[in-house]
């Protein structure tokens, strides 16, 4: 009964991979589109490593828009409180180098 039931979700998982839907082929369009304007802005600004401007596009690549807020929130979040206990730790243990490492 368990193991009918496993290869029926199995089978139906499998096929929603191997036959994408229209929207899975607009969210496809839409990601590559803006991965490669965002090269190429980065290009046009001269930027140091002009590749990391389409890796982040394909990372908050969300197919809901509000999906890509909530990530591009908890991105800014992470961020902040990470300055923040950077800051705090190199003042409580800058003064010693060894235990700046350790810590870390």
């Amino acid at each position: 009964m368990i193991a009918a039931r496993l290869k029926g979700y199995f089978e139906t998982s499998l096929a929603d991979l191997t036959q994408p839907t229209r929207s899975d082929w607009i969210f496809a369009l839409r990601t590559v589109s803006a991965g490669l304007i965002a090269l190429l802005a980065a290009y046009a600004l001269k930027l140091d490593h002009p590749q990391w401007a389409m890796m982040t596009v394909f990372i908050v690549a969300q197919p809901v828009a509000g999906m890509v807020l909530a990530k591009g929130f908890y991105r800014l979040l992470g961020t902040l409180v990470g300055g923040v206990a950077a800051i705090g730790i190199t003042t409580v243990f800058g003064t010693n180098p060894w235990v700046l490492v350790t810590v870390l």
